[in-house]
Formats: structure tokens, C-alpha cells, sequence
């Protein structure tokens, strides 16, 4: 069984590398292959994606930047790409994406090619314009982008042959937008590496709150700060770059707060679990999300977590349950980490049922099992028809 993985556009195997993820994301494709997938990625990538071959054992890359030799790329050369180099995709039988973010590049593969196409969505993209364009202070969204956006993935959409969404909520959103039948639609949630993620026996550092993600407006990271004025003796480590990363340096100094709240930069996936469990709470009070793989890690390695009432992380969280939820403002959030902090049973339970419900419903085993279905299910109903 042959799939085609194409990455999101301008994202290659070296910026995956960079930002420390690379390890992560790579794991279903490499279980798959283990399974006897033939498996290809279409990176926007250089030559350097080629000397990834270690890493990526079976699996073969296509780096579209290095064949067009360009390193910028617009919406026709995408499009126009897989006509031009048909050669390189005649074996795949199913094509996925990895984002809708240049789902372009799979319209001439499904149309003209008649391959299977899945789109994936781990973020729903015109939802998250949407909300950009309304409650951002710093973008001004067009409406002429933001009915491209919608022009792109109404045709990607309607052209997949099955379509994957991480939560109910994003599910709910196209079918209302786009008018999608439903049983099209498949929610699978992102995957966790139990095995990796787990539990460690370290010593926990007191009063300690950790923070992993992009330092963009979307994590609320102003407020977080903020809160810190209200949180005596309480630490704060933010894991992470971004285009907010001087502006906020400039606040914790500001706040005079250096001495507590430090900024690690990034760190490989692979080093997270030791760092995530010498902490007492995670924290994600975004002000929106989809399905966030860091927080459902540091729910895998048992620690207590707490995250903004919002969709895509209350569907996570039950409230005082396997974690808990509090407002936007800082105020919300310094009372949610004293609450927690305070109450040693509240968060040895929490950390508790939260390993639970990751082992119940995020581990990669039971993700790849409901991938190989989708593949299944797509090929016997092609079978089908011939």
C-alpha cells in the first residue's frame, strides 16, 4: 500500500529538525512502514531533506525546493508541480496531507490522476483566520484572503475522499461551513508515544509551572506573564521561539520578574518528558487550539495540567477530573495555579487520571490501528467501483 504524505507549505524535514519536532511527527509514518506501507513525504524542502535517510529509515523523500531549484513558491508552482514530475508520485495509491496549508498541490493528483485523497487537518486553517481577523490585535486579514481560504479548502473538502479532523469541534465547524456530509468525516486525535512520554522518578522542583509552544498571540502568553505578579515564590519555564519572543522578553523584565520565569528556547521532543516531570503544573491558556500534542504529553507524563476553558482544550481537560480549566485573564490563571498548587491530593489525582485517559485514547498504537482502517476502507470501496 503506497501513501504520499505531503507536508504543509514551506515546511520541510530540516525545519521539523530545527524546531525539535522531527522525531514526533515522524513515528506514525515509520509504525506504518513497519506494517508494510510504502511511504513517501513531498517536503518543501532542499537538498538537505535528503540526508534525513538515516532518520527516516524506509521511507523516501520528494523536497519540492530542491527540484524546482527555488527556494520561494507560489500557489501555480505547487499546482503545476505534480504534472511536471508525474513520474515521481505514479506508484502512490493514497494521498494525505499533513495540514490543509498548500492542500493545492494534491488537486491535480486526485483530479487528473484519480489517486485516493485524504485531507488531514490538524488545525482547521479559515477557522483560525477567522478568529485572527476577529480578536487579534496585530493582523489585519483581508476579506480577499479570506475567501481564498475558503475557496481552498471548500474544493479540498469536497475532492477528499475522506477527510481527518483531531476533534468534534473542528468536525462540527466544516460540516456547518462547508456543507460536508458527515460520514465523510473521521475524528482521530493526535498520537502520543506512551512509552516516551511517561511518568519519570525525578525530583519535582516546588512551585514550578512549565510552558511548551509557539510564543505567538494565540497562547494568551501576556496573561501568563501577567499572573506572575500574583504568584509569589512560583516559577515559570517557557520552552519555545516565536515572533513574540523579544516583546515578551521585554515584559518579564519589565515585571522584573527574570528571576523567576526563564526562557528555554527550543528542545528535541525526545528531551521534553525528563523536563515536563522535574515540574509540578503544565500550563496552556490559549486562546484557541485544536487538538495540542503538548499538552496531551504532559498529561501522558502524569503531572497536573491546567488549560484555558476553550474549545479543543476542554474537550481535554474534565474539569478538577484529569486536570484543570480556568479563564483568559491573568487574574483566572494565578488563582487556577494556586488552587492546584495547593492541594497535593487535587493534583496527585489529576496527574493520575490524566496518564489514564491518554493510555485509553491518544496512544499511537490505537491511532495507527484507526489510519490503517481509513486506508482499508478507501481501497476496498475503489475495488468496489472498478
Amino acid at each position: 500500500m503506497n501513501l504520499l504524505l505531503t507536508f504543509s507549505l514551506n515546511i520541510s524535514l530540516k525545519i521539523w529538525d530545527k524546531i525539535g519536532i522531527i522525531d514526533r511527527e515522524i513515528q506514525l509514518y515509520k509504525r506504518l512502514s513497519e506494517e508494510g506501507f510504502d511511504i513517501t513525504f513531498l517536503t518543501y524542502g532542499t537538498k538537505s531533506d535528503l540526508d534525513y535517510s538515516n532518520l527516516l529509515d524506509e521511507i523516501k523523500v520528494i523536497p519540492i525546493k530542491f527540484l524546482l531549484k527555488r527556494k520561494k513558491m507560489n500557489f501555480f508552482r505547487i499546482l503545476f508541480f505534480p504534472i511536471l514530475n508525474y513520474n515521481l508520485f505514479e506508484n502512490s495509491k493514497i494521498i494525505k496531507t499533513n495540514q490543509m496549508h498548500g492542500s493545492w498541490i494534491t488537486w491535480v493528483l486526485k483530479i487528473l490522476f484519480r489517486k485516493k485523497l485524504i485531507i488531514r487537518c490538524g488545525y482547521e486553517l479559515y477557522k483560525s483566520t477567522l478568529h485572527e481577523h476577529k480578536n487579534l490585535k496585530t493582523h489585519r486579514i483581508t476579506k480577499l484572503r479570506l475567501a481564498f481560504l475558503y475557496l481552498i479548502e471548500f474544493i479540498s473538502y469536497n475532492i477528499a475522499d475522506h477527510i481527518i479532523m483531531t476533534n468534534d469541534f473542528e468536525k462540527n465547524f466544516i460540516i456547518q461551513h462547508f456543507k460536508i456530509n458527515p460520514a465523510k468525516i473521521r475524528v482521530i486525535p493526535n498520537f502520543i508515544n506512551i512509552d516516551i512520554f511517561r511518568p519519570l522518578n525525578v525530583k519535582k522542583k516546588r512551585k514550578s509551572v512549565i510552558f511548551i509552544g509557539r510564543l505567538n498571540e494565540y497562547k494568551n502568553l501576556d496573561n501568563l506573564i501577567e499572573a506572575f505578579t500574583q504568584l509569589n515564590d512560583y516559577s515559570l519555564d517557557i520552552v519555545g521561539v516565536g515572533e513574540l519572543k523579544k516583546e515578551l522578553n521585554e515584559k518579564v523584565k519589565k515585571l522584573n520578574l527574570q528571576s523567576r520565569i526563564k526562557f528555554l528556547g527550543t528542545l528535541p521532543n525526545k528531551k521534553l518528558p525528563e523536563l515536563i516531570n522535574k515540574h509540578e503544573i503544565f500550563i496552556l491558556v490559549s486562546n484557541m487550539e485544536g487538538n495540542p500534542k503538548v499538552l496531551l504529553e504532559a498529561m501522558s507524563c502524569g503531572i497536573a495540567c491546567i488549560g484555558s476553558n476553550i474549545p479543543g482544550i476542554n474537550q481535554i481537560i474534565k474539569h478538577k477530573r484529569n486536570g484543570y480549566l480556568c479563564g483568559l485573564d491573568s487574574k483566572s490563571i494565578a488563582e487556577g495555579i494556586k488552587n492546584v498548587n495547593e492541594n497535593d491530593e487535587l493534583m496527585k489525582n489529576m496527574g493520575k487520571n490524566a496518564r489514564k485517559d491518554i493510555i485509553h485514547q491518544y496512544d499511537l498504537k490505537k491511532v495507527l490501528d484507526q489510519e490503517i482502517d481509513i486506508y482499508k476502507t478507501i481501497l476496498e470501496k475503489n475495488k468496489g467501483t472498478k
